[in-house]
């Protein structure tokens, strides 16, 4: 079977080579040619034998027609060659190559992006149900209380940094980084309020700790502000009225 169906025949060229030829060496000489189209090497075997049977010629009238179909041909290393035929035959399987590359490509491409569709929706999906999951931040009504142990420390910054520093080293962040935000801490709420809410932040695993504890910070101040504001309210109220004040500690108790 001929690896290329179609044998291409431009017909302008054959006949202007062909002219001189009978009617009869025509026909043996197109045989020839599909004959060889269909031979591995795009090419036939110099034997006469064989030739004749190809072109449907007894073996005399073969070697007859020979010397005047042989021109068309070059004749080397036991075989025969049809140049435009040949150049042909390669010019298909170059484009086949091609085409079959273009292909694997182009599947290759196609792959590429539905793995990138899926891995997005992969991603998207982690991404909801993470924001779904994710741990609030509590509010001061729900504040965890250090260990006994951590409390006990005869050295609390210590436990402040090595706590800390742990917790917030976990993803891309130095420990440089780390010990500055801390340090930023508790500059602004304290050892006792930083260590309260490192722990708590720890205890709780939430995936980004520094913005968990300062949105810690920000609700307990939030409250306090509350309960100074009420307390001044309530004091003059006390006051316009001509009463004694509540009792000191009154609005921590309630």
């Amino acid at each position: 079977m001929a690896e290329f169906p179609s044998l291409p025949l431009f017909t302008d060229a054959y006949l202007a080579d062909t002219m001189h030829l009978t009617t009869t060496e025509h026909g043996a000489y197109l045989l020839l040619l599909m004959a060889s189209w269909r031979s591995p090497g795009c090419c036939l075997p110099d034997d006469d034998a064989r030739l004749a049977r190809y072109t449907k010629l007894t073996l005399d009238k073969w070697r007859k027609m020979r010397p005047t179909l042989e021109q068309f041909f070059r004749v080397r290393d036991g075989f025969w060659h049809q140049a435009r035929l040949q150049d042909e035959f390669q010019h298909l399987q170059s484009r086949k190559q091609n085409a079959s590359k273009a292909g694997l490509a182009s599947a290759k491409a196609k792959a590429l992006k539905r793995q990138h569709r899926d891995a997005a929706s992969v991603d998207a999906k982690l991404q909801r149900n993470a924001n779904e999951n994710q741990t609030p931040i509590p509010t001061p009504n729900t504040l965890t209380k250090v260990s006994a142990a951590e409390a006990a420390s005869d050295d609390p910054v210590k436990a402040i940094f090595d706590i800390g520093v742990a917790l917030l080293t976990v993803g891309s962040r130095k420990a440089t980084q780390a010990r500055s935000i801390i340090g930023k801490w508790r500059k602004e709420q304290g050892d006792a309020a930083t260590l309260a809410a490192i722990v708590a932040a720890r205890d709780h695993g939430p995936s980004e700790p520094v913005e968990w504890i300062n949105g810690r910070f920000r609700a307990v101040g939030e409250q306090e502000d509350a309960s100074r504001a009420l307390s001044r309210a309530t004091a003059e109220r006390y006051r316009q009225m001509d009463m004694p004040g509540p009792p000191p500690g009154f609005f921590a108790k309630h």
